[in-house]
């Protein structure tokens, strides 16, 4: 929320085959039963891919915004973003993710979730859950303004019973079409 990492594109990718984290640590989101891992899945194909570009991201961000960048896919994650304004996740395809998805966690600012596919999914697709101090959200730590257009989500829950296409705990503002 500090330093955030603003207006990076994530776009045409592919992601398969990553880890399971359904023995990861779980938290509870919201009232009732309900518990989840504030994860996504494991997925190190993703910085194979990524190394050709590495000096065009470098390049094109500023040295900060660039390693947060790579932080962001060398951390435990299919694709967990916590710290964002106006990321756009557009025409990529999670399969056989058998974890979360795609998470936003904690303070995110007009994230567009657009035109993606999600198939064979562990848990839930996408995700959207923040912090608070018990009741009170007022320090504005949790994703708010998010876009979730028109993906297509099929076979998901292959692990995780209580899962969903579009999961929102501790977030606000959210259009989903």
């Amino acid at each position: 929320q500090q330093e955030p990492v603003k207006d990076v594109t994530i776009q045409n990718l592919l992601f398969r085959n990553a880890a399971y984290t359904y023995m990861d640590p779980h938290g509870i989101p919201s009232g009732g039963d309900c518990a989840l891992q504030r994860s996504a899945a494991v997925c190190e194909k993703i910085i194979l891919f990524l190394l050709p570009f590495h000096i065009l991201l470098f390049l094109y961000l500023s040295p900060l915004d660039y390693l947060r960048l790579i932080f962001f896919f060398l951390t435990d994650t299919k694709v967990f973003v916590e710290g964002s304004i106006n990321l756009v996740v557009s025409g990529c395809h999670f399969d056989r993710v058998d974890g979360n998805g795609l998470m936003l966690s904690g303070f995110n600012r007009n994230a567009t979730l657009a035109d993606n596919e999600f198939s064979w999914i562990g848990d839930s697709a996408m995700l959207a859950w923040g912090y608070t101090n018990g009741i009170d959200g007022t320090a504005g730590d949790q994703p708010r303004g998010t876009r979730v257009l028109r993906n297509i989500v099929r076979e998901i829950g292959m692990f995780q019973k209580q899962s969903s296409a579009w999961f929102q705990g501790r977030s606000a503002q959210t259009l989903i079409q």
